[in-house]
């Protein structure tokens, strides 16, 4: 049996999503996909826009195997943190042979210079980076920077790397694999259609945030998507269409009373993950403005810390994730245990060889959890169903439709 694990957030799921699924199983011969996905907040620091066990019906529907949640402190975590925590996730359940990736430059060679160098983090880049931070520099620009000067002999791949979002996932990905020693492989897959930022829908490969945008300005009109017709997969889009029927999407602006609410009750931020004394301070100065998430976020920027962390720094004070939070986790290796959100009715060998494997607990059922769970495992499942509860009430109090809570909520079998 050979099995292929993929890090995903699927917000939501679409043609260029289908198109990894097929092509891992086709370049990899593997007979299993295994998903490791956000659950309903996700990585650019926002709300998922469904839930996650309509993004998981999705997949299942087109391909996947089987669809476990990444714990929300890291999936709307950092780069660095996502992937480290994704890749622990899979490699923890012990049959994940290869991990797939889509990316703008699949060269193989060029990712793993990259995730060597990182690793090792050569004196000259490190002074290098410091330099361009103290000018004021944005971490990621800094960081780029910082690469050019030190590998001024680098293949053009290997610079190209860290323009893009999903090549910067893959990179991570990557190191992550090496720092852990696993025995899993790797195999880049090249991104085909819209680039990750593009809006433009004019193409069967338009990107997550074309769709989003589209279904943003949709949200308005009853929520009629036809015209997504062609950007998602006919299944996801009737699985999408029939979740609409009891539950909204959900935008970053929909939860800015919750957040404003937050904002009044504290003094200081910054205890909370990705929150410096310097955004903690600008915060308290500013929080007697706040309107809404978005026009807030506008408010807080500056050229040296970009929107998507101070999204995530939002997100992390609304969720209660905290600094030590992270070190806590990390410690323990990121991710204590695997929560299924559902699997393929073809995928009873996965859980035969995951009895066997799998070095963590599967949880199917969150009333049995404390009797698999230690304290601290069952403290970071317990930060996962509160970010669920808190999307549940703000998809409640916006659809004006009861839904169900994660303990009323059974895994899926499709």
């Amino acid at each position: 049996m050979k099995t292929t694990g993929i890090i995903a957030e699927y917000n939501p799921f679409h043609n260029g999503h289908k198109y990894q699924i097929e092509k891992a199983k086709e370049l990899t011969g593997a007979d299993y996909v295994i998903i490791a996905m956000s659950g309903d907040f996700v990585q650019r620091g926002a709300p998922a826009l469904i839930d996650k066990y309509t993004r998981a019906k999705m997949a299942l529907s087109c391909g996947a195997d089987l669809v476990l949640e990444l714990p929300a402190l890291w999936a709307c975590s950092s780069a660095e943190f996502f992937g480290a925590a994704g890749i622990a996730l899979l490699d923890k359940l012990g049959i994940v042979d290869i991990v797939c990736f889509g990316c703008e430059t699949p060269n193989l060679s060029a990712f793993h210079q990259l995730a060597d160098f990182f690793i090792e983090e050569p004196e000259n880049y490190r002074r290098a980076l410091s330099t361009y931070l103290k000018e004021g520099k944005n971490f990621p620009t800094a960081r780029a920077l910082a690469v050019s000067d030190s590998l001024p002999d680098a293949s053009p791949e290997v610079t190209d790397i860290l323009r893009s979002p999903n090549n910067i996932l893959a990179l991570e990905y990557c190191k992550a694999l090496r720092k852990r020693e696993s025995s899993m492989e790797v195999l880049p897959i090249q991104r085909v259609g819209k680039n990750y930022h593009d809006t433009e829908t004019d193409s069967a490969f338009s990107s997550a945030t074309g769709i989003r945008k589209l279904l943003q300005q949709k949200a308005d009109l009853n929520n009629d998507i036809t015209s997504l017709k062609g950007q998602m997969p006919d299944v996801a889009l009737e699985i999408l269409e029939e979740a609409l029927n009891c539950r909204p999407l959900l935008f970053e602006d929909d939860f800015s009373s919750l957040l404003g609410f937050q904002l009044l009750k504290e003094d200081s931020f910054s205890q909370y993950a990705d929150v410096s004394s310097d955004l903690s301070n600008r915060i308290r100065n500013t929080r007697y403005s706040f309107s809404s998430v978005s026009s807030y976020l506008d408010c807080l920027y500056t050229k040296e810390v970009t929107f998507g962390r101070l999204s995530r720094m939002l997100f992390h004070i609304l969720l209660g994730h905290k600094e030590k939070d992270y070190d806590i986790y990390r410690n323990l290796d990121y991710v204590p245990y695997a929560r299924v959100l559902g699997c393929s009715e073809s995928a009873a060998p996965i859980w035969r060889k995951l009895k066997e494997k799998s070095q963590i607990p599967l949880i199917t059922n969150l009333p049995q959890a404390p009797q698999l769970l230690d304290a601290p495992a069952m403290a970071l499942l317990e930060k996962d169903i509160y970010a669920s509860r808190l999307y549940r009430l703000t998809a409640i109090q916006k659809g004006k439709k009861l839904l169900p809570d994660e303990y009323q909520q059974k895994f899926l079998r499709l």
